[in-house]
């Protein structure tokens, strides 16, 4: 069979693995990272010495700041998409026989805490929605900034409650969502996973999806429709259905305003922390919540509060005095 260009066969895997635009958008992050440095279009060329060079111009060391190259992070998984595609290449005789040069060149990941909204940032976010919602509604300003305000607001406060990724948010259809019930349906094409998952809603949701549900049927949309759609309220929008680019430019202009960093990742990341804190933790729940098939992408959100480590510690305390007693 012959030899097919790094793209040639990269768009080959995503049509035999059906590919979400996610997951295809992150191979070829990798690829054009690989492109950029190697300099060629055919895999069979590269060699692990090439990558082993790469990998020491490219990625930053400890205590380098951001400026000085990738993070081992990002290194590894420029590394897992090209091991992989290099491996597809190997399994349909595109690339020869060879070994995979992009099998051990991975580096250990520092284990940091997961990044989540900044403290005291939700609050944050609420008051400066509703301020513009409050000018909006009065008319005096025009259009805001971010706007529409209450429909942004309502998209902020599902991520908050809920957890769920962006991908899932916009696949929830009108039809998903049961107010008398207090739940929605998570669709299996939304999840990272593949699985469909029935989730409850948190009483504060409920009258931001009446109104968001009501001003979209009322906009002609049927109960199939994208929930989550800007473009029906919004006249700076002319889309048929709402994308991950506009969700990203509306956190990305929230970011800026208020000076911090703010992402639906970053509010998943805060719903499952703040519910693996406190004495009523429970692991098997959040990863319910969670939606994670593998208690392990859990675990990392289990974590001790410094107060209740100190508390601990000074018990050693009293333990010491009641020995001196004897």
């Amino acid at each position: 069979m012959q030899s097919l260009t790094v793209n040639e066969l990269m768009t080959e895997l995503f049509i035999e693995r059906w590919s979400s635009p996610d997951t295809q958008s992150s191979y070829e992050v990798s690829v054009r990272a690989l492109q950029r440095y190697m300099g060629t279009d055919y895999l069979s060329e590269v060699t692990q010495d090439m990558v082993f060079a790469w990998r020491l111009a490219v990625v930053r060391r400890p205590g380098e700041s951001e400026d000085e190259g990738i993070s081992p992070v990002s290194w590894n998984n420029y590394i897992r998409h090209l091991k992989s595609l290099y491996n597809f290449g190997l399994s349909r005789g595109n690339i020869p026989e060879s070994v995979n040069p992009f099998v051990g060149v991975g580096l250990k990941e520092p284990k940091t805490k997961s990044k989540t909204l900044p403290k005291g940032g939700i609050g944050k976010i609420r008051t400066l929605l509703k301020g513009y919602i409050q000018a909006e509604e009065s008319g005096q300003y025009g259009k805001a900034y971010i706007h529409p305000a209450w429909f942004w607001l309502t998209v902020t406060e599902m991520l908050y409650h809920t957890g769920i990724r962006r991908r899932q948010l916009l696949f929830i259809r009108i039809c998903d969502i049961d107010l008398k019930q207090e739940r929605f349906s998570c669709l299996a094409a939304g999840a990272k996973n593949l699985s469909e998952n029935p989730l409850p809603l948190h009483h504060d949701l409920i009258p931001l999806l009446e109104r968001l549900i009501r001003e979209s049927l009322r906009r002609g949309a049927k109960r199939t429709d994208q929930l989550f759609n800007v473009n029906r309220f919004s006249v700076r929008h002319r889309r048929q259905t709402m994308d991950a680019n506009q969700l990203g430019t509306f956190f990305k202009r929230v970011s800026s305003r208020l000076g911090m960093k703010i992402s639906p990742h970053r509010c998943r990341h805060s719903f499952a922390t703040e519910l693996m804190i406190g004495e009523r933790a429970d692991i098997h729940l959040t990863q319910r919540l969670m939606c994670h098939l593998d208690i392990r992408s859990t675990m990392i959100y289990v974590d001790v509060p410094i107060s209740r480590l100190k508390n601990y510690l000074l018990q050693r305390d009293s333990s010491q005095d009641e020995m001196r007693r004897y």
